[in-house]
C-alpha cells in the first residue's frame, strides 16, 4: 500500500478532495453569515458534503487495494471528474454570490 500513497493518482485524488472541501467550506460560511437559517444549511451542508466526499475517497483508496495490478482506476477518474465538477461549481457559484 505504500507504493499507493506515493503515486501521482493518490496525490491528485487528494489534491482534488482538499479543492473540493475549501471550496464547499467557503460557500458554507457564506451561508452562515447570512442568517438563523443559514447556519442550520452550513452545517448540513458541511457535514453532509464531507461526509460523502470522505467517504468517496475511501472507496478510490479502497479499490486501488483490492486492484492493485491495475493500471488504469475507473473510480479515480470518477472521482477526479465529480469532484472536480463540484469545485468549480461551488466556485462559480461564490463569484456570483460575491459580486451582487
Amino acid at each position: 500500500m505504500t507504493p499507493y500513497f506515493k503515486s501521482g493518482e493518490f496525490w491528485q485524488c487528494s489534491v482534488f478532495l482538499v479543492w473540493s472541501l475549501f471550496e464547499l467550506t467557503i460557500i458554507g460560511l457564506w451561508m452562515k453569515s447570512v442568517g438563523p437559517v443559514g447556519v442550520l444549511l452550513c452545517g448540513l451542508l458541511l457535514i453532509t458534503g464531507a461526509f460523502f466526499l470522505i467517504r468517496a475517497f475511501a472507496s478510490v483508496v479502497r479499490w486501488r487495494r483490492e486492484n492493485p495490478e491495475a493500471t488504469k482506476s475507473p473510480v479515480a477518474r470518477m472521482f477526479i471528474y465529480t469532484t472536480g465538477t463540484l469545485a468549480v461549481a461551488l466556485q462559480t457559484v461564490w463569484y456570483v454570490i460575491r459580486f451582487r
